[in-house]
């Protein structure tokens, strides 16, 4: 993705970062008084029936027909939490988040990472995004996410930043998002300018991308 770099707007970046992949463990979850897959199968007899060796896959192709499922763990790593408004879109609403380009952005229930909500964007490419400020000048932080992809899903999942203070620009690696929820995340200095704007990037392709528990952490 190339997009122009504009002095007060979102701008190109090009490959850096890190994405990290984390297996989906909801299969093996549930919220207290839901029954997951392993809870239907025992209540309809196929988990008696099942050799053993057949009922892990089954539960990885029901996953991977249904497309994302969710997940509660929200594991990203240590160092000092930075406040990110409605980093986990629990307000149910879209704000403090814009939308760049022609990606259509809502957030919804249908899938979700923990909590309630989280964001969905869908038919174009384009961006959510939001500044961030207070930050240190001269420290190292780690934004990341976590990004699922709905069943068949071609569209790429990227995290950008970029610094107005220096106009310089950051991404993290394209991720092809499947049904397993994974851990996106991008390094970055802070300048003197204390302020980041935080891209959550849908390329052009086929599918839903769903985003949840955006942080940014200060790294020790």
């Amino acid at each position: 993705m190339a997009l122009a770099v504009a002095a007060r707007g979102p701008f190109g970046f090009d490959s850096s970062g890190l994405a990290t992949s984390h297996a989906c463990d909801s299969i093996w979850e549930h919220e207290a008084g839901t029954p997951n897959m392993i809870d239907l199968l025992r209540l309809t007899g196929l988990k008696r029936r099942l050799p053993s060796a057949v009922l892990p896959l089954l539960l990885l192709a029901l996953t991977l027909l249904g497309g994302c499922s969710s997940s509660q763990s929200s594991t990203t790593g240590n160092g000092k939490q930075f406040p990110v408004a409605n980093g986990d879109f629990e307000t149910g609403v879209l704000p403090p988040w814009l939308t760049y380009q022609s990606v259509q952005a809502s957030v919804d229930s249908a899938v979700v990472h923990g909590g309630r909500f989280s964001l969905t964007e869908a038919r174009a490419k384009g961006s959510v995004y939001q500044d961030i400020q207070g930050l240190k000048g001269g420290a190292g932080y780690t934004v990341s996410a976590w990004v699922c992809g709905s069943a068949g899903t071609t569209a790429r999942a990227q995290i950008a930043v970029w610094d107005p203070g220096t106009n310089a620009s950051s991404s993290s690696t394209s991720t092809l998002a499947g049904p397993a929820w994974q851990l996106v995340k991008l390094g970055f200095t802070a300048s003197s300018s204390r302020t980041i704007r935080v891209h959550l990037f849908r390329d052009d392709g086929n599918g839903d991308l769903h985003w949840d528990d955006v942080r940014i952490s200060q790294r020790e």
